[in-house]
């Protein structure tokens, strides 16, 4: 058993953050999770890092290293929007905030950090790996049993996380980064506006 073996990774798609009954909604939602850990989407901040890499010809690793940032930027937006939670930047102070029953939203800048050096699996560094596969990456490296991603959108029914991916609804990399896994969390998806 893991210290996050009873927890769920809960992603909020970047398209939420621009929604203004996501506090509520939110809350309402995460009433019925055990133990939840949120992870924002980068949404437009992230795409205004896009931009500066079409601009500038950032490259890759430092379009990722300023993306990471854009998704600190959305958890601290979050943890201003969401009554009690609060931010946290590595498994023991998501421990302590889940011990005093305080909703963690993880700062996936410093979480990858400490996490990637030691890791089995590989988090590539290009635009086509987005916090839906970062979501997914954190679950796994610390054995989150359940991953739920919310969206904007129904998931399509009877198809793949390939199909999905080429259709735009999660990144590319998803579904490859689901079959390198070595632990896999059971994912859920929820269009957190119907």
């Amino acid at each position: 058993m893991t210290q996050f073996s009873e927890s769920t990774l809960v992603k909020i798609g970047g398209s939420l953050l621009e929604w203004p009954e996501l506090p509520v909604r939110l809350s309402r939602f995460l009433d019925g999770v055990h133990s939840p850990i949120l992870i924002a989407g980068g949404g437009k901040s992230t795409d205004v890092v896009r931009r500066w890499d079409d601009l500038y010809q950032l490259g890759e690793e430092t379009s990722h290293h300023l993306a990471m940032a854009s998704l600190d930027l959305t958890a601290r937006l979050l943890s201003q929007i969401l009554p009690q939670s609060q931010l946290c930047d590595s498994s023991s102070s998501c421990i302590s905030l889940l011990n005093h029953k305080t909703i963690p939203i993880a700062l996936p800048s410093q979480w990858i950090e400490t996490l990637e050096p030691k890791s089995t699996s590989s988090l590539p560094h290009y635009w086509e790996t987005t916090s839906d596969s970062i979501a997914l990456w954190l679950s796994a490296e610390l054995e989150i049993p359940e991953l739920i991603l919310l969206k904007s959108v129904e998931l399509p029914a009877n198809r793949d996380w390939q199909e999905i991916a080429e259709q735009g609804m999660i990144d590319a990399e998803f579904p490859r980064l689901l079959k390198r896994l070595n632990f896999r969390p059971n994912i859920s998806w929820k269009n957190l506006r119907s």
